[in-house]
């Protein structure tokens, strides 16, 4: 974890002896890891008994990341007084962090299985940090923190977040400002596709990329309802291609490259997404210059 916010993931080492020891923590200084002594660090380099198991989580949500420690008993188990497990909470520093949490829709609640990214200029540099929500133990006895977070630096803004969710979807926010809980609510609209039982509709985009004019066929095994929108990478509707009801076999929809409005859309990455009565999909298409 990155346990003094400047940008660089840092190690714990709390060992596993069978007696008395010391834990290491190592600070991560762009690449090179420094051994931190008590003078910069505290308590969290006390003496430990017995094998120990540990994690990274702002329980106090304050932007910094504090340190559970769990005392292990031996086995067998010596007679004296038990071993209390420790919490050292992180006074923190100046820099800067960020903290995200996800609520997923089409994907699970909590997220799990989804990417983070955080691009920000720290210390002068782009930097690009990646953090990955996991729901199994992560060590010994831990459920690792659900909530992603990130070490800022002096960095005055988080220039975006982009979120890759279990279900294909991606998302990406810009202008985000540092030292606050960030909530990112999956937008379903956005992504590639999702993996359906006996789903039969795909979606096909040709020419892809394009320039001017495509067209988007899909083949639906019965009549149904079908509606076919045109989304950008923040998940902002851009234009409705279809929306009714539609008869079995094949069907061809052209798009030429103009929003709602009739204006058209700036050269990038778009996804055109189906929703059907029983099937979803999606797929990623380029508009070229």
């Amino acid at each position: 974890g990155d346990y003094d916010n400047d940008g660089d993931v840092d190690l714990f080492v709390p060992h596993a002896p069978t007696g008395t020891t010391v834990p290491d923590l190592w600070r991560n200084d762009g690449g090179t890891f420094v051994l931190a002594d008590t003078s910069t660090v505290g308590d969290i380099l006390s003496a430990l008994p017995g094998p120990q198991a540990s994690e990274w989580a702002d329980y106090d949500s304050d932007g910094d990341l504090d340190m559970f420690v769990i005392n292990l008993r031996p086995n067998p188990v010596p007679i004296g007084a038990p071993r209390r497990n420790r919490l050292y909470r992180n006074e923190g520093t100046s820099n800067g962090w960020l903290h995200v949490s996800l609520e997923g829709s089409v994907s699970n609640r909590s997220g799990i299985g989804a990417v983070i990214r955080a691009y920000a200029v720290i210390g002068g540099q782009p930097v690009q940090q990646v953090r990955e929500v996991v729901g199994g133990p992560t060590a010994f006895e831990f459920q690792r923190e659900l909530r992603a977070h990130f070490g800022l630096g002096d960095a005055a803004v988080v220039d975006s977040v982009v979120v890759e969710w279990p279900s294909g979807a991606v998302q990406r926010l810009t202008g985000v400002a540092v030292d606050q809980s960030l909530v990112v609510q999956e937008a379903a609209a956005v992504g590639t596709p999702l993996p359906q039982s006996g789903a039969v509709p795909a979606l096909r985009v040709s020419p892809n990329p394009f320039r001017g004019r495509t067209d988007v066929s899909l083949a639906l095994a019965a009549p149904g309802p079908v509606r076919i929108t045109v989304f950008d990478v923040t998940g902002r509707a851009v234009r409705r291609l279809a929306d009714g009801e539609w008869p079995a076999g094949t069907v061809r929809i052209p798009w030429d490259g103009r929003d709602g409005a009739g204006r058209a859309v700036a050269p990038g990455i778009y996804f055109i997404r189906l929703l059907g009565s029983e099937s979803t999909d999606a797929v990623k298409t380029v508009v070229l210059r």
